[in-house]
C-alpha cells in the first residue's frame, strides 16, 4: 500500500515538472521519500530539482545507498563534487581541523571522523547525519558561548550547525539570524534560515527538562521547529516574539499551571485561535473537562508517546 502510494507521488511530481511547477514537484518527491526512504527514483528526481549543489550531492548519495551500481547517480555525483586542486604553499601549511572537537587531518573533510559532526551548513546532510557525539557538541556550544563573540561570523555559524545537529533548530535560528547580519551576501545561509522559519513552530511548555527534550526531538525529527520553555511566563513572552502554530502545555507547573496559561492564551485576541494541547501525568475525566473549560483543544497523557503526539500534529497542523 505504502509502496504504491510513493510511486504515485513520484508520477505526480514528474507531471508537475513537465508543467514547470518545480516547487510542487519538490514537495511531492519529499513526501515520497518520507513514505519510502528506499525509492531511488524519488531521490534521483530530487537531485535533478535540487536548489543547491549540497542538496544534489546528498540526494545522489541516497540513490547510491540504495543502488550502489547506479551509473547515472555515480556520474552525476562526480560532476557535482569539486575537483581537487594543487594546494598552494599557504594551503599546504594549513591542517584542516574540526571546529567542534579539534580533530585534524592532512586532507579536507566535511564530516569529522572523530565526533561525526557535519561541518558545513548543509541542512540535508545535517538532518540525515547519524551517530554524532552529542556530548562533544554540547561542550563545543558551551565553549563558543563563553567566547561572547556575537560579532564574529564563524562563532555564530558553528553555533548554528551544532544546535541543528542536536535537534535544537530554534537555537540554530537565533544564531543564523546573527550570522546573516554579519554576512549579508551569504545566500546559502539565508536559504537555510528561510527554510527553518517556514517550518511549523510548536511551543513546548513544561517544567521538566526531560519532557522538553523528548518532545522537542520528536517534533524536530518531523521537520517542525520546537521552542521549549519551562514555565508560563516564558511562554507568554515567547508568544509576543514568535509566530507559533501549536502549543503543547504541561498542566502541573509552578507559579502558573497549564489551565491558567491556557486561559490567558484564549483571552488574548491575538492568540485565542491557537490550538493548545494539554500534557498531563493523569488520565482523569475531571482534568480533561477542566482543560476543555480553559479552552484546550486536546489532551495527551504522559509519558508522551510518539503516536499520540504525531496524531495531534496531523490534526492541528493540517494546512
Amino acid at each position: 500500500m505504502v509502496a504504491a502510494k510513493d510511486v504515485d507521488l513520484v508520477r505526480e511530481a514528474v507531471a508537475e515538472v513537465r508543467t514547470g511547477n518545480k516547487p510542487a514537484a519538490r514537495k511531492l518527491l519529499e513526501s515520497a521519500c518520507q513514505l519510502n526512504v528506499n525509492n531511488d527514483k524519488a531521490w534521483l528526481w530530487r537531485a535533478s530539482l535540487a536548489e543547491t549543489t549540497g542538496e544534489a550531492i546528498y540526494f545522489l548519495e541516497q540513490v547510491l545507498r540504495i543502488d550502489p551500481g547506479n551509473a547515472t547517480a555515480t556520474a552525476w555525483l562526480e560532476k557535482c563534487k569539486p575537483k581537487a586542486e594543487e594546494p598552494s604553499d599557504e594551503q599546504a601549511a594549513h591542517t584542516p581541523e574540526c571546529p567542534f572537537c579539534s580533530h585534524s587531518e592532512e586532507r579536507e573533510f566535511t564530516r569529522c571522523p572523530r565526533c561525526r559532526a557535519v561541518l558545513n551548513l548543509d541542512l540535508y546532510a545535517i538532518e540525515g547525519n547519524q551517530g554524532v557525539d552529542e556530548r562533544q557538541l554540547r561542550h563545543a556550544i558551551e565553549h563558543y558561548n563563553k567566547l561572547g563573540a556575537n560579532s564574529v561570523f564563524e562563532v555564530q555559524y558553528y553555533l548554528a550547525i551544532a544546535n541543528l545537529q542536536l535537534l535544537q533548530s530554534h537555537e540554530a535560528v537565533r544564531h543564523l539570524r546573527k550570522a546573516a547580519v554579519l554576512a549579508p551576501g551569504d545566500t546559502e545561509l539565508k536559504s537555510v534560515l528561510e527554510k527553518l522559519l517556514w517550518r511549523k513552530t510548536i511551543l513546548v511548555v513544561d517544567d521538566s527538562l526531560t519532557i522538553r527534550s523528548v518532545v522537542g526531538k520528536t517534533l524536530e525529527r518531523e521537520k517542525h521547529r520546537a521552542i521549549p520553555v519551562s514555565n508560563g511566563m516564558d511562554a507568554i513572552g515567547t508568544l509576543k516574539e514568535e509566530k507559533v502554530d501549536l502549543i503543547l502545555c504541561d498542566i502541573s507547573m509552578p507559579f502558573m499551571d497549564g489551565y491558567q496559561l491556557c486561559k490567558l492564551i484564549k483571552d488574548n485576541p491575538k492568540t485565542k485561535k491557537l490550538p493548545v494541547v494539554m500534557l498531563s501525568g493523569h488520565d482523569g475525566f475531571f482534568d480533561k473537562v477542566k482543560g476543555r473549560m480553559a479552552g484546550a483543544s486536546d489532551y495527551i497523557t504522559k509519558p508522551v508517546e510518539a503516536p499520540a503526539l504525531l496524531k495531534a500534529l496531523k490534526k492541528y497542523l493540517a494546512g
